[in-house]
């Protein structure tokens, strides 16, 4: 098999995500992904069985995720969605009303055990497969040099990343591309304290202005917060 024909439509939806990130292309990759998802769902899925009874089993999303939801401004498909989670809630306190406290304390311990997060459980597949698709895609020249002007990987994506290759090459490119990365990033840390000093304010700042930024999203990975944007 050709090189061409190892290549399919991830392969290149990855590449051109990596050469036009600004930051973690995982990151931002994996969040474009989530919130299309949650658009189909608002706008196709909300009366989906399978949808419902997943939200039923877990609660509702979690906060992280229930944020992702409310920033579509979708009124009606976010209505829909939680009548369910609300009559549940219902039924709970409706259960405590006039019981005593141990039973109380059992019914809210009963309610508290839910499934996980639907989006959560996406947002990890997502995860795996972009990582997956990474490692294998980094075994071409194209996607290596595309790599290696992109900002790098964050810690977290680095770290599954790492432990998901079965390439030693793959994996010794990795390393040393955010070893750069990460040395240039620490390099451009010091240079934004240095500049803090009095002594040299008057050099103004350059790149490193917004070190800081990159440097806490870099070691922590990004969120699917709707802010996330390729710019």
């Amino acid at each position: 098999m050709d090189d061409k024909q190892e290549k399919h439509l991830p392969y290149y939806r990855l590449l051109d995500g990596i050469k036009s990130a600004n930051e973690c292309p995982l990151c931002i990759l994996e969040s474009e992904s989530l919130h299309t998802y949650v658009d189909g769902i608002l706008y196709e899925s909300v009366n989906d069985f399978g949808i419902r009874a997943d939200l039923i089993l877990s609660k509702g999303y979690c906060a992280r995720h229930a944020e992702v939801l409310v920033s579509f401004e979708n009124g009606l498909a976010t209505a829909i969605l939680y009548q369910d989670q609300v009559r549940i809630f219902l039924r709970l306190l409706e259960s405590l009303a006039n019981t005593s406290l141990r039973a109380a304390s059992g019914a809210v311990l009963r309610y508290a055990q839910h499934a996980e997060c639907p989006l959560c459980r996406y947002g990890r597949e997502l995860r795996e497969h972009f990582v997956s698709a990474l490692a294998k895609g980094l075994e071409h020249e194209e996607m290596r040099n595309a790599f290696k002007s992109s900002p790098g990987l964050c810690t977290p994506h680095f770290l599954l990343a790492a432990r998901s290759t079965q390439s030693e090459a793959v994996l010794s490119f990795l390393v040393e591309t955010e070893r750069s990365k990460f040395s240039e990033l620490l390099q451009e840390l010091e240079t934004l304290c240095r500049k803090h000093d009095y002594r040299y304010s008057h050099e103004g700042f350059g790149r490193e202005a917004d070190s800081w930024l990159r440097a806490a999203r870099m070691m922590a990975g990004r969120d699917d917060s709707p802010d996330v944007r390729r710019k």
